[in-house]
């Protein structure tokens, strides 16, 4: 007995408290340093950690969606500033050259002028000392100068309304008269876009002067109203007496409607819409301006020929086949300037693509621009 009782003493000395079950381990046992901090660390098992959301093809998709909302949104912008700004840089150009052209013509004229009122410019060009008729100028040729210090305006005014004359400036309308010859001379304009000639055209006010230079001479307008219509108002082109607009209301009740010289302008309105017109009538200061001359060539705008709603001002509509073909063409010089950029990541990578992506964006947007309803 006493054997059996001191083997199980000795068996309880040798486990210790820690072995006892459900008794508290002491300080720092169990740790693999053996300072007995805590229990042991039990090694992860892969199997049991939830697993991750991995990629998915809708991931992907909106992803791609994503980037190509990215870069449609950043062409619309390019758009908007090409419509504001980069047809400046084309009417630019084709004001140098117009300017040019129009000082030899003033030149020539000079040089072959006899002696006599310095506001004339010796008669003109025409047989006999004729005055330059309207008929004299080509579509699209530079045929006066236009100066309104009121508005802004400083531009050479092309003969014709089309489309591709009001890209280059201000155009005269061939139906009617010249400045300073009797009857009313019209001129349209772009107001927002191609340098934005008649931009400032609604800050004009009764009393304003109006400049043109003509190969016949200076001639001063001075403006007598405004007026806001719709594109499709033929009657404010009539020469006065036709003209249901103005009147000797406007021009005095003295006023002799048939002898009278206008001038009247016409650019979109509002701002950046093409949906009305804005008119300003002028007529001709005679203490300013030589004798206004009868005109000579016919002003029937009775079969609406020209009218403010056939001008440039609306637009036109342009092959389909050319935008098609460059879209195209932006595509792939974008595409190859993508793939390039992804393999040599360097800013000259950069900046040798872009050159010639702009290029073609650039001839891209113009075909586009010519498929809008209306060219403010």
């Amino acid at each position: 007995m006493d054997d059996a009782a001191g083997q199980s003493s000795t068996a309880l000395a040798s486990r210790g408290p820690s072995d006892e079950p459900g008794s508290p381990l002491p300080a720092g046992a169990g740790d693999d340093g053996g300072s007995g901090d805590g229990p042991p660390e039990e090694t992860p098992d892969p199997s049991s950690e939830p697993s991750r959301p991995r990629d998915t093809g809708a991931r992907a998709v909106l992803g791609f969606v994503g980037r190509g909302l990215i870069t449609l949104g950043l062409l619309v912008l390019l758009f908007v500033a090409y419509q504001l700004w980069g047809t400046g840089l084309y009417e630019a150009r084709a004001q140098n050259e117009l300017e040019g052209d129009f000082e030899k013509r003033l030149e020539q004229i000079d040089a072959s002028a006899p002696e006599g009122d310095p506001e004339t410019l010796g008669g003109g060009e025409g047989e006999g000392g004729e005055p330059v008729p309207a008929s004299a100028f080509t579509e699209g040729e530079a045929a006066l100068k236009i100066e309104i210090p009121d508005a802004g305006v400083d531009r050479i005014v092309v003969q014709g309304i089309s489309i591709p004359d009001l890209r280059k400036g201000p155009g005269h309308y061939p139906d009617t008269p010249m400045p300073g010859e009797i009857g009313n001379a019209a001129i349209a304009g772009h107001r927002t876009t191609y340098g934005q000639p008649f931009h400032n055209l609604d800050k004009l006010e009764p009393g304003d002067e109006i400049t043109t230079t003509t190969l016949n001479g200076v001639y001063v307008y001075d403006v007598v109203k405004t007026d806001i219509v719709a594109p499709t108002a033929v009657d404010v082109l009539k020469p006065p007496g036709k003209n249901t607009y103005v009147g000797k209301k406007a021009l005095g009740e003295n006023a002799v409607l048939e002898d009278t010289a206008m001038l009247t302008l016409t650019t979109c309105n509002p701002k950046y819409s093409a949906a009305e017109r804005l008119v300003v009538f002028a007529e001709l200061n005679p203490s300013k301006s030589p004798e206004a001359q009868p005109p000579s060539v016919s002003t029937n705008l009775s079969a609406g020929r020209a009218t403010i709603d056939s001008a440039g001002l609306s637009g036109e509509e342009s092959p389909r086949t050319p935008a098609l073909i460059f879209a195209l063409i932006v595509a792939a010089v974008g595409a190859l300037w993508w793939l390039a950029f992804r393999r040599w990541r360097h800013w000259y990578t950069w900046f040798a693509g872009v050159i010639p992506f702009l290029a073609v964006l650039f001839v891209f947007y113009t075909y586009i621009e010519r498929m809008l309803p209306g060219n403010y």
